[in-house]
């Protein structure tokens, strides 16, 4: 359809032209301006096919419109239409350019000249058109010849001479189009490798024979000017025939392949070399076919992962699937088959009915052009690993599932695990425990106990149900029984340190309990023997002196067994006494621990004749009454075991107490401990028991006087009560 611009300032005008238009069965559309700014942006947005102008108007004529259109250079038809107008105007005008001239009062003139303009409009760009695609033709064929990447050259068959070249010829092989021209005319058997001009020669013979117009590809060596030779890839085919169809000229394009005969020599052999490093690695290497119908190669570990020699997957490949444990084959056949990368981890039966896990990596490879044409595989025995791994996962579930609380941290005391029961037991995730310092869950109060626990770590030494407190989540502080071991690696070099501990507050107050209710016991059967035993005792003495009287009175030969008696009674009451005064032990008042080891050491000096001295601070008060029994038990411990086994004649008890930390000592002047300590006697576990009751700490060690010193130091104002602490 036609698009037609009007330039008129009169609407009747505009629609007389159209309808003039319309009775030539002209199709068209139209738009109508007046101005100069209407016009330029109708050209713009409009795109007319054709333009009417009228020639006279008060602001804007036709003249202009058409020096507009000159100056943007449109190829566009301009009709000139006017009321009236002098014939060397209208000369003017159409040397000026414009299509043709209409006066109005032969409007029917205007569609003839419309569709003639439109006609000659039309011829004009398609001969531009068909002179300018010819040139653009031209220009082509020639920028080919001269802008092929190749030496492009033309020969004659018959006499195998050469009759043009390219450019391209001197960057490659150094000649020019003239030098190369008169070497093959002269002797081209010397341009070529003596080991390729037969088939070179063989190449001619087959473009002579030619009858399909098809390519014919070769590889050769040439000599470049400066006597080096050049491999070139080149393509020829006929490029003029006789009229009887006989090929006599041919054409060809050549490039220089030399680097790329270099780089296939180069990866030849880094081939070489890759094959002779697979056949010693123990990973299993295989190159196939995408459908594993082919195997180019298997490196020799095949042969040690799957029990089977190399050559039994060349002759069968689906052999390779058959190795497949049943119950892994079906999934392992579709990945391996994907055309995707996958790993895959998998079972094979070896021939003497034994399994192995191994894992596969499967890739697919492609050609320079994308073309999919092999897979590659590495196959690793991971058989042992698997099985580590196993029971990696079972010593996991182990851990996570055992009541007792299992942590590891490295050599800075940093928590690197923290199982389930850690959690339950603190109150802490995991998430929020590992990274975090050990020390965290010691009060600041123990922090020594943390620092000395990884001093012995870092000796190699194990820490072994070490009891001590530790700090909730909520703050609350628990009894706590702890193991600490040195964790090593492979080489032997310390790393870490693994924790396992038990929350032993309940067994605490069990303990506590039962030491109460002994002490109880003891206090009742203490109180019997003093108010029953002794007192029975004291009458029978009192009868006896009766008797006494009256044999002396009678003088019978009876009274010296008489007053042997009494002796034995005085003697057995003071000792029942003396035993239900350490039985009952620490009376509860103020100084009742003061008072308790007087009496004690009064005791010791008439009964074993041994010189007991105590030392006490008065300022001393006890928070927790049980921790004074405590004490008194240690002291009749260390002084039993000072007599007993260290002979010794001097024993010194000192309690003194400095702001909150109170310490009992006990030396003496006896043997001293002999060769090695041992641990797990009795009366050292009583008293080291004791001591950690109450929050303590208890040594014992060689004394000043090579005696035995005994020691029980404890912070009076941050031990409570068990049933506080268990709170």
């Amino acid at each position: 359809m036609i698009k037609i611009l009007i330039l008129e300032d009169n609407p009747g005008d505009a629609k007389l032209m159209e309808l003039e238009l319309k009775k030539n069965g002209i199709l068209f559309t139209s738009t109508r301006v007046e101005t100069r700014e209407e016009f330029t942006r109708a050209l713009t947005e409009f795109k007319p096919s054709i333009i009417l102008a009228d020639s006279q108007l008060p602001d804007f004529d036709g003249m202009s419109a058409l020096a507009i259109i000159k100056e943007k250079n449109l190829n566009i038809p301009f009709i000139l239409v006017s009321g009236t107008m002098l014939e060397e105007s209208i000369i003017e005008t159409i040397k000026k350019g414009a299509t043709d001239f209409i006066v109005k009062s032969r409007l029917f003139r205007l569609g003839p000249a419309l569709v003639r303009a439109v006609e000659q409009d039309t011829t004009q760009k398609k001969g531009l058109m068909t002179e300018k695609a010819l040139q653009q033709s031209q220009y082509l064929i020639q920028r080919i010849a001269e802008t092929n990447p190749g030496v492009t050259f033309l020969y004659d068959l018959l006499t195998a001479r050469i009759f043009y070249a390219n450019k391209r010829l001197r960057e490659i092989l150094g000649y020019s189009s003239d030098e190369l021209i008169e070497r093959s005319a002269k002797a081209p058997e010397k341009i070529f490798h003596p080991d390729d001009f037969a088939d070179h020669l063989m190449h001619f013979e087959k473009l002579k024979k030619d009858r399909t117009d098809s390519v014919y590809e070769t590889e050769f060596r040439i000599k470049h000017a400066n006597g080096e030779w050049r491999w070139v890839l080149a393509r020829d085919m006929v490029f003029a025939r006789g009229a009887d169809g006989t090929p006599y000229q041919g054409i060809g394009v050549a490039f220089d392949i030399t680097q790329r005969k270099k780089t296939e020599a180069a990866l030849q052999e880094s081939e070489r070399m890759l094959r002779r490093v697979t056949n010693h690695i123990e990973d299993v290497l295989w190159l196939s076919s995408p459908d594993f119908k082919k195997f180019m190669y298997v490196s020799p570990a095949y042969e040690k992962v799957w029990g089977r020699n190399c050559e039994s997957l060349y002759q069968d490949p689906q052999g390779f699937f058959e190795t497949i444990h049943p119950e892994d084959k079906v999934l392992t056949e579709v990945l391996m088959t994907s055309s995707t990368p996958k790993e895959l981890v998998f079972r094979i039966i070896r021939p003497d009915g034994s399994y192995r896990w191994v894992k596969c990596r499967v890739r697919p490879l492609y050609t320079p052009n994308g073309e999919f044409n092999q897979k590659m595989g590495i196959a690793t025995d991971i058989t042992e690993k698997r099985a580590a791994e196993m029971l990696r996962s079972r010593l996991a579930a182990i851990v996570n599932f055992t009541d007792d609380a299992i942590m590891s941290t490295n050599l800075d005391g940093i928590i690197i695990s923290w199982n389930r029961s850690a959690e339950r037991i603190f109150g802490y995730t995991a998430e929020e425990m590992i990274g975090q310092p050990l020390s965290c869950l010691y009060p600041p109060d123990r922090l020594q106990e943390h620092d000395e626990i990884f001093n012995r770590i870092k000796k190699g030494e194990t820490v072994s149900q070490f009891e001590t407190v530790q700090v909730r989540r909520d703050k609350s502080r628990f009894h706590y029984s702890l193991t600490v071991s040195p964790i090593k690696d492979e080489q032997g070099q310390l790393m870490g340190a693994s924790a396992i501990g038990q929350d032993i507050s309940e067994r605490r107050r069990l303990e506590e309990e039962i030491l109460r209710a002994s002490e109880l016991e003891q206090r009742r059967i203490g109180q019997d023997l003093h108010d029953t035993v002794c007192q029975n005792l004291t009458g029978i003495s009192f009868l006896t002196k009766v008797v006494e009287k009256d044999l002396t009175k009678k003088s019978a030969p009876e009274v010296p067994q008489v007053q042997e008696i009494l002796d034995l009674l005085e003697e057995t009451t003071s000792l029942t006494r003396s035993l239900a005064r350490g039985l009952v032990a620490v009376s509860p008042e103020i100084n009742g621990l003061k008072s308790a080891l007087e009496e004690y050491a009064n005791q010791v000096k008439k009964m074993f004749k041994v010189h007991c001295q105590i030392r006490y601070d008065d300022s001393i008060e006890f928070p927790n009454p049980s921790h004074a029994i405590h004490l008194f038990r240690i002291v009749q411990e260390a002084v039993a075991n000072a007599i007993k086994h260290g002979k010794a004649t001097i024993i010194q008890i000192n309690v003194k107490q400095d702001n909150n930390l109170l310490e009992l000592a006990i030396s003496d002047n006896g043997d001293g401990i002999k060769g090695k300590l041992n641990p797990q006697g009795m009366g050292l576990r009583i008293m080291e028991y004791r001591a950690n009751l109450m929050g303590g700490t208890f040594s014992v060690a060689r004394g000043p006087q090579n005696g035995t010193a005994v020691s029980c130091r404890l912070k009076l104002d941050l031990n409570k009560p068990l049933a506080e602490l268990k709170q």
